[in-house]
């Protein structure tokens, strides 16, 4: 199973439009970004996206440039209903055969409602928190966290049938603060990889529904994951901060 970071931003993105900040400036100087965060899964040469941002159309060419073609998206899970996470969707148009969605009910009652026109019944599928469910040969749980006011949620994969060598979970919530549910924490304890919001370092802002870059770093440790990166970082967090994930990073589990 291979995991690539599709973009690792916060809303506005790094570089941040019209802003001439030291982080900024070093992006444009470098001809680097982090977009709006977003994952493509593949496994078994099956593809899924976690969340469409709006800058899907720019993360479906990265992905045709890194594997020569652009590969059919089997399907996408929505994590929560704010723009910079389910908003891009309708850049499948004219592209593909349009994907199926997953996410849970108060996710998909609101999201679906932006796309109508794409997304018939038949193609949104609704998921329980905390019930696991199979989709591409992998075992998925949607896992609740808290983003006050907008319900959100987080996500856990792992084999259905791990193997000896084969045994590993990863897992994914870009926006949350650390006031988790005790199963959620649970789900997220021991992670193989996990992917953890950061927003802000903590000399800029406290934000009440995210973790700050240093909250994340020590709440993953303290989640004793193997492995973690920081991702939904926004412009004031420098590209050679420790623990961050950058666009187009891939992993193997």
């Amino acid at each position: 199973m291979k995991v690539t970071l599709l973009g690792t931003g916060d809303a506005t993105g790094t570089p941040k439009a019209g802003c001439t900040c030291q982080n900024c400036q070093y992006a444009f100087e470098h001809n680097i970004e982090r977009l709006r965060t977003s994952l493509l899964i593949e496994h078994e040469e099956q593809y899924v996206l976690i969340d469409s941002g709006p800058d899907l159309r720019r993360q479906l060419i990265e992905i045709q440039k890194r594997l020569g073609r652009l590969p059919k998206i089997d399907a996408v899970i929505w994590t929560h209903g704010h723009f910079d996470h389910f908003m891009g969707f309708g850049e499948f148009y004219r592209v593909q055969k349009i994907p199926h969605i997953y996410g849970a009910d108060d996710v998909l009652d609101y999201c679906t409602s932006f796309f109508s026109f794409l997304l018939p019944e038949k193609k949104q599928h609704r998921k329980k928190p905390f019930v696991p469910f199979e989709l591409i040969g992998l075992r998925w749980t949607l896992t609740p966290v808290t983003h006050p006011p907008t319900p959100t949620y987080g996500v856990v994969i792992e084999p259905i049938s791990p193997g000896v060598h084969q045994k590993w979970r990863l897992g994914y919530t870009s926006d949350t603060n650390q006031d988790i549910p005790k199963t959620t924490y649970d789900l997220f304890t021991g992670l193989d990889l996990l992917l953890i919001d950061g927003i802000f370092p903590n000399e800029i802002a406290k934000v009440e529904k995210h973790l700050n870059y240093e909250e994340a770093v020590s709440f993953a440790q303290e989640l004793h994951a193997h492995s973690f990166y920081i991702v939904h970082m926004s412009h004031y967090l420098p590209f050679d901060t420790p623990y961050s994930g950058h666009d187009g990073d891939v992993f193997e589990l």
